[in-house]
């Protein structure tokens, strides 16, 4: 018998010797696109004082004008997110300014894009975060008003009047309809640190008081949304970074996994069937990511259940690794069964689903070293997709951070020097950056007798 068994081999399809390269980057002159999401650090804002100064923001892509082509949606830190009409041929056109009242007065940190009051027009929610004044960090809600008379769309914000105006430390959001009832609910992706609670062992928060606990949205279906976060079980504090939704055990309701940072762990929280999740992820994976960033959820065999892939910061180079990552030490393991946290590992993680048994799903398998996806540095952001139609997917990851605060030699001389000799912007500037190429990955499938 043959069987045919996926491996996922790196290669990096900007860099060829012998065939084209299968993306071309445009320059903002050619495009129109001349976003940059500039960060400006001061004496009283800067990496000492928000160690998430650099994470970025979200993109989206939505045909916000209904004439076939996509749009971009870019999110800004310190600069006002930047809305591009497409108007073919890879032009831009920046409308950033239909969006009444879209400035750069908050830190906006992700998008999520949604026809909120079904009259076929999209509309874009913004999460937001950093800002100590809850005031400042009210995720906002531009409806779509239509483009009419052949001009450009015009967007209005109603996010208190949908009562989705959610002042926590918002990462990112997505829309689902996770009761079945035809409208779409939202989750919102929180994260803040605000004390040392994201490297020490302690007690888990699963009560839903954390300010760290993410919040649900069900839709009322009247134009209004109400918040369900304790009723329905999300309760399980973390620092998250990544959020899929996706039908893993196949019973008609959507599923929801969350990638935690630091010692807080992953969830994977199952649908009920009954308008209330349960974080099964102990009964169905083994151990998780460490440093969970970024995550995608799709089927990469083409077996119709839907895998998840978890980011971690991982180096490929061995010097790489012992210049950054801490060996794992056994108290941790130790200190992990006593405070009742599952198990952790510095890699990035694939866990591939192993299908049903007398109608229950089986427990994952964790396949990233066999499959060459553990170790690609620091990165951020997974997408699973045909990139070059053959019929399996391949993977993108985005990689990089402007200063790396996990270098040995840095942190060593950051506790000596740290509020003696060496100011703040001393200290970030000796700080060595991430300089590290995205990956680019291809699924090549080869036969074994």
């Amino acid at each position: 018998m043959r069987i045919s068994i996926l491996f996922i081999c790196i290669i990096f399809l900007s860099i060829s010797c012998s065939q084209p390269t299968k993306f071309r980057a445009l320059k903002s002159d050619r495009t129109g696109i001349t976003f940059n999401n500039k960060i400006v650090e001061s004496d009283s804002f800067n990496l000492m004082k928000y160690e998430y100064i650099y994470n970025g923001a979200g993109v989206g892509i939505a045909d916000l004008n209904n004439d076939g082509l996509p749009d971009n949606n870019f999110r800004g830190n310190q600069v006002s997110p930047r809305i591009y009409l497409n108007q073919g041929n890879f032009k831009f056109k920046d409308i950033t300014s239909n969006f009444a009242g879209l400035t750069n007065d908050e830190w906006y940190s992700g998008v999520a894009i949604v026809d909120i009051n079904n009259d076929g027009w999209p509309d874009v929610y913004l999460t937001a975060t950093g800002n100590k004044d809850p005031q400042k960090r009210k995720n906002r809600l531009w409806v779509n008003n239509g483009a009419k008379n052949g001009m450009d769309p015009t967007f209005t914000e109603m996010a208190e009047k949908y009562g989705i105006a959610d002042t926590g430390y918002s990462v990112n959001a997505t829309f689902f309809d996770y009761d079945r009832d035809g409208y779409l609910d939202l989750y919102v992706l929180n994260n803040t640190v605000n004390s040392r609670m994201n490297t020490n062992y302690r007690a888990k928060i699963n009560d839903g008081n954390s300010p760290n606990n993410d919040r649900l949205y069900h839709n009322n279906g009247n134009g209004t949304f109400t918040d369900v976060t304790i009723k329905a079980g999300i309760v399980y504090e973390g620092f998250g970074l990544g959020i899929a939704v996706g039908d893993v055990n196949k019973d008609g309701y959507p599923d929801i996994y969350i990638s935690n940072d630091f010692n807080s762990n992953d969830l994977l929280y199952i649908n009920q069937g009954d308008g209330t999740f349960k974080n099964e992820i102990a009964k169905y994976m083994s151990y998780q990511s460490k440093s969970s960033m970024g995550d995608d959820m799709a089927d990469v065999n083409n077996d119709g259940n839907l895998d998840m892939f978890t980011l971690d910061m991982f180096p490929e180079q061995y010097a790489k690794r012992k210049q950054t990552v801490n060996g794992f030490f056994y108290y941790i393991y130790i200190l992990e069964d006593k405070f009742g946290y599952e198990h952790q590992y510095v890699r990035n993680m694939l866990h591939m689903h192993n299908g049903f048994l007398n109608g229950e799903m089986l427990p994952y398998s964790e396949e990233g070293q066999m499959r060459g996806v553990f170790a690609t540095d620091w990165s951020w952001s997974p997408l699973f997709a045909d990139y070059n139609n053959d019929g399996n997917k391949d993977l993108i990851i985005s990689n990089g951070f402007p200063k790396d605060e996990t270098d040995k030699d840095w942190t060593r001389f950051k506790v000596t020097a740290e509020g003696y000799y060496a100011s703040n912007k001393l200290l970030i500037d000796m700080a060595p950056a991430v300089k590290i190429p995205n990956k680019a990955l291809k699924i090549t499938a080869l036969e074994i007798s």
